[in-house]
């Protein structure tokens, strides 16, 4: 994988003249890790219980991302931002880790904590001789005050930029309907916005959407999730 954005950063560089952006975002850190033993199937954060005390592996997985950005770094990828985990507010089969937005610990859910996962990646970050900016929490969508209440429970000094998703509090078909973008929008506008994956719809209800992430949210950045694909998307890439 990590070939295959060392070529694509040469080339996308080779073209502009310049070095590109990039974001770096998890889908789920390695199994051994996790507390279900797979990168599949939700799970969180891999733990121990002592003396009736629940500790999550946040350093284990500052660690595991510090390392990743060395592999980066080794090909020459320095990435300008990253998100610690992609939709930690979803329960996939696919790739992913749940955390909520500070520790749950109860008769029925033991889930890490995004607010200390995202301390301790910031806290073993600020050793390296090019710093990352953190994105976060790439919520599944802007609906349902989930941004919201995940950026309250976290150190919002460690976070360069709110990012999430849109795939609920909108409307596909006729985004101009909701008033969610508007209503994040003026959640912290003072920490920029970034829609960091999205691409349903239609050409006409993407121009929308774009409208609405960019007027009425104020966003900075709208990515466009289906850009390369095969088959499919904005850039055709062959092979």
């Amino acid at each position: 994988m990590i070939g295959r954005v060392k070529e694509f950063n040469q080339a996308a560089k080779t073209s502009l003249g310049k070095p590109i952006d990039i974001m770096v975002t998890s889908w789920g850190p390695p199994a051994y890790l996790k507390s279900n033993n797979s990168q599949s199937n939700g799970g969180t954060l891999k733990y121990t219980v002592s003396g009736g005390k629940v500790n999550f592996q946040y350093a284990e997985f500052a660690r595991w991302w510090n390392q990743s950005l060395d592999n980066y770094n080794a090909n020459g990828i320095y990435p300008t931002y990253v998100s610690i985990q992609n939709e930690p507010d979803f329960l996939a089969t696919y790739e992913s880790c749940l955390l909520k937005p500070s520790e749950t610990v109860s008769a029925t859910d033991t889930i890490a904590g995004y607010n200390k996962a995202l301390d301790a990646v910031y806290d073993t970050l600020q050793l390296r001789s090019k710093i990352p900016l953190l994105l976060g929490p790439e919520c599944v969508g802007i609906g349902y005050n989930n941004v919201e209440n995940y950026v309250n429970a976290l150190n919002t000094s460690k976070l360069y930029g709110i990012a999430h998703h849109l795939y609920h509090g909108t409307n596909e078909t006729d985004p101009f309907v909701s008033t969610d973008f508007a209503k994040v929008g003026s959640f912290k506008p003072q920490i920029p916005h970034f829609q960091t994956e999205y691409s349903r719809g239609d050409w006409f209800p993407l121009a929308g959407m774009l409208y609405k992430s960019f007027n009425d949210e104020n966003a900075v950045a709208y990515l466009f999730w289906d850009l390369i694909w095969d088959n499919g998307g904005l850039v055709d890439l062959d092979f």
